[in-house]
């Protein structure tokens, strides 16, 4: 049996603020202006100061909440977090009967926070104060308060893991908050809570289509319209009752139901624009599909024009949460496909790729930002690509895809850029913005290793710091030389990724499947895909993900081989095969076998695209017509090559580290390790050379060590995949794991040039987000390394040693001096020599290239 290297598998309104007892405030109304009613405090909103009495500070607190409600901004409720921790240590030891208020306003402030971004810490933390809460001796206002936040946590679960569960605990805590204040006779209250519930009712229903909680969600609207028309927060109770009678006229198509919604939406919509509500884009996105909805049954233009108008509206709602614009537009934008709209789906799709930086705000944490980009953007620049190559427009969509894929890593090239041309023209701003830069690159993956009772400190410094590093770059953008400072790159930019040869995005959507071939001097070719349409792909992808999770004995093996052979056959018949003939009939290079970069995206990130071919009587496939390599992203690409013709004008020459790890506890001896560190000492083309046996802390001492200022890295240990959380994939040393998260936190631009990963799944997607592409060999080319050699699923051990000696042998025929520019071509040459002795598919198509 062979063995695998792997270790697992209403117009502004000014507050009335009342006073209940000195010290103590509450503001009525909504707070679009709260400047104004500051004043009426003498107080500085932009500074608290923490030693306050606790009566004010609380009440303080109070009003930041209600500001962030009202504008939106994190700095906001952080404040009012930061100053409650404070009174908290202060409660008990001052008057004990304020304890129960600082803890639920504290319960409020971490829900609030916890509905916009989605951290986890947010949630435990306002489940454990309010649960503490809920179980104590207090008065039924503030029980109610408890109940009424709770509710609101659960639904904010709910939209982050649509469990019904937690749908259902959020009704159960909004009919006990709902019930405690109609028993207290508070009207406006009332209401709000009742519309909550109703609101709860009516998710529950698009879930489960049970039409008697839609039937309750209509009665309870009616009741609380009915009681006034001059309650508070009246936009919100008017969007819910409209949205209510949307789902109704869906469901019974009646045109009162249809009317009267229309009513309610467009007064909601209204009050919520002269509001300048976060609410807005929620509202014209419930008046679109309530637009829509007539559309699907009448077909009149106007009703789709009108759709489309809304969604629109919802994208440009500046207040709005990013994700609440982008789910909108994308909903405009496939209803305008459906339709065949397509100039007005291309202007949507753009909208919603130009949203993109806003989800993926560097002030989140990078797990949170990959979780919320999962969630929300699959396919989304598959689709816009395909969008604009239907109006041809083949250089827009290879910007749309350069742009909308991998936008983690996108981030963060983006804090790393280099920002020397700003130093002369305006040193002050080049300061700070590298401090900050480099403030954020060092704070961006971190979290997990900070203490917890630093690590709310440590999360609010990160997002202050990444606003002021938006005002910045917003600042450096006005000045003339520097307008389109890390903008999207421009067609003209992204050719510069050809230099060496083709690139070939390959770009799957449910409207149309095509190779975009981007060459250093011609316009896009564009290649139809015809026999790979989205499902097939993804079929294939489960198919293949299914054969690689069997048991690595004979029978596994063989169907692993069996379903490989296949996968390969369909790529090539599917239309790799005219891709193939475009790109030798383009021959950008002179040499035997073509350089070539390949850019797939979604299902196909997941198969091995470079070893695509015919397999049947002995006609050629990829690997016999090109040296094919993958980047992660073109930027990527770009900086190495820079980064390389800088180094190129003082050569040096690199030595190399390498680490062997037969013996990690708990996993599989790797048998043939020490002959593979002993090919590589032998054959590699290198004067220098270091081993490290003994773990992570020996690498980086024998990479100190090295007399060379330059290194290269040859590893050979177990690799970990874990395609649930990508950033604790890792390669494992018995002193511990080299996680993603760590190897993204390093910077190996000036140090090391190439990795040889000799380990299993270091560069495999997770089918759940392929186009975020966060695996390992990824990790070391945006940390700096110029190329990696890497696996896509699991390597046999006793190929390791066969493998290093050929690469080794074939970099030393290339130059006598290691080059990696020719790392790509040793590798082809080391899986030639590997399929010459016969070796299955699944053990020399494992091996990929990434990088120059």
């Amino acid at each position: 049996m062979e063995i695998f290297r792997d270790s697992e598998a209403t117009p502004p309104v000014k507050p009335n603020v009342e006073f209940v007892k000195p010290g103590i405030c509450r503001t009525e109304s909504n707070l679009l202006d709260l400047a104004e009613g500051l004043e009426k405090w003498g107080v500085n909103f932009d500074y608290i100061d923490e030693n306050l009495p606790l009566e004010e500070l609380v009440n303080r607190c109070q009003v930041l909440c209600d500001r962030f409600r009202q504008l939106g901004a994190i700095a906001d409720v952080d404040e009012a977090i930061r100053l409650l921790i404070q009174a908290r240590r202060r409660a008990p030891s001052h008057e004990d009967q304020l304890l129960p208020q600082v803890l639920l306003q504290c319960g409020i402030a971490y829900t609030l926070r916890y509905t916009a971004l989605g951290e986890e810490e947010d949630f435990g933390n306002a489940q454990r104060i309010l649960g503490t809460i809920s179980e104590q001796s207090i008065c039924s206002s503030a029980q109610a308060a408890c109940f009424r936040t709770l509710a609101q946590l659960y639904e904010g679960k709910y939209n982050e893991d649509l469990k019904p569960k937690s749908l259902d605990q959020a009704i159960t805590y909004a009919r006990r908050a709902a019930a405690l204040i109609a028993n207290e006779g508070r009207l406006q209250d009332s209401q709000t809570s009742v519309s909550e519930l109703a609101w709860f009712l009516c998710a529950r229903y698009e879930a489960r289509k049970d039409v008697q909680d839609l039937d309750e969600v209509v009665r309870l609207h009616t009741q609380v319209i009915s009681l006034s028309q001059t309650f508070e927060q009246r936009h919100v109770i008017l969007w819910r009752y409209g949205r209510s009678l949307r789902l109704r006229y869906e469901l019974v198509r009646t045109s009162n139901d249809f009317f009267d919604a229309e009513e309610a939406l467009t007064a909601a919509l209204t009050e919520a624009d002269a509001r300048q509500s976060q609410r807005l884009a929620m509202i014209a996105w419930e008046l679109a599909d309530l637009y829509a909805a007539r559309h699907k049954t009448t077909l009149e233009p106007p009703d789709l024009m009108d759709a489309l108008r809304f969604y629109t509206v919802a994208a440009e709602a500046t207040a709005s949460p990013a994700k609440d614009k982008l789910r909108a537009v994308i909903r405009g934008a496939k209803l305008a496909m459906r339709n065949e709209y397509i100039e007005s789906a291309f202007r949507m799709y753009g909208t919603a790729i130009s949203i993109l930086p806003q989800l993926a705000w560097v002030g989140l944490e990078t797990r949170r930002r990959y979780a919320k980009l999962k969630r929300l953007t699959t396919h989304l620049s598959c689709d816009a690509a395909a969008v604009a190559l239907s109006i041809g427009r083949p250089e827009v969509a290879v910007e749309i895809l350069n742009h909308g894929r991998a936008v983690v890593w996108r981030t963060v090239l983006d804090i790393r850029t280099d920002l020397t041309p700003l130093q002369d023209v305006a040193p002050l701003l080049y300061e700070e913005m590298k401090k900050l830069g480099e403030q954020l690159d060092s704070e961006m993956y971190d979290i997990h290793t900070i203490p917890p009772e630093a690590q709310e400190a440590f999360n609010q410094h990160r997002r202050r710091a990444a606003e002021r590093w938006e005002e910045l770059l917003q600042d450096a953008r006005k000045i003339p030389a520097f307008a389109t400072f890390l903008k999207p790159q421009s067609y003209s930019e992204i050719q510069q990724g050809a230099l060496e040869g083709p690139v070939i995005f390959l770009n799957i959507s449910e409207y149309r499947s095509d190779a975009l071939i981007v060459t250093l001097d011609e316009g896009v070719n564009v290649v139809r895909l015809e026999g790979l349409g989205l499902q097939s792909c993804r079929q294939l992808a489960f198919s293949f993900e299914k054969a690689l999770r069997v048991a690595k004995d004979k029978e596994g093996c063989r169907y692993l081989e069996e379903t490989l052979r296949t996968v390969l056959q369909r790529l090539w018949h599917g239309g790799i095969d005219s891709v193939a003939r475009t790109l030798y009939q383009l021959r950008c290079s002179s040499g035997t076998r073509q350089r070539v970069w390949w850019v797939p995206t979604d299902a196909l990130s997941i198969l091995p695209i470079h070893a695509a071919g015919p397999y049947e009587n002995g006609a050629p496939g990829l690997p016999e017509l090109f040296i094919s390599s993958y980047t992660t992203t073109l930027t990527a690409l770009i900086n190495a090559r820079r980064a390389l013709s800088h180094a190129m004008a003082s050569p040096i020459t690199p030595g190399l580290v390498a680490i062997s790890q037969p013996n990690v506890p708990g996993l599989p001896v790797l048998s043939t390790a020490p002959l593979e560190i002993d090919a590589v000492k032998k054959y590699a083309p290198f004067k220098s050379i270091s081993v490290a046996n003994n773990g992570l802390e020996d690498l980086w001492n024998c990479a100190v060590d090295l007399p060379t200022e330059t290194f290269w890295l040859h590893c050979c240990a177990h690799g970990h995949w874990d395609p649930l959380s990508p950033m604790d994939s890792s390669i494992r040393f018995h002193d511990g794991r080299l996680t993603l998260a760590h190897i993204i936190h390093l910077d190996f631009t000036s140090t090391t040039e190439f990795a040889f990963l000799s380990a299993c799944h270091t560069a495999r997607h997770s089918i759940v987000a392929p186009d975020e592409a966060m695996h390992l060999a990824a990790g070391l080319q945006i940390a700096g390394l110029k190329a990696v050699v890497a696996t896509g699923w699991a390597m046999v051990d006793s190929d390791g040693p066969r493998l290093a000696y050929w690469f080794y042998t074939h970099l030393r025929k290339l130059s006598p001096e290691p080059r990696v520019t020719d790392t790509a071509a040793a590798l082809a040459g080391a899986v030639d020599e590997l399929r010459k002795l016969g070796a299955p598919m699944y053990r020399w198509a494992v091996f990929v290239h990434h990088g120059v």
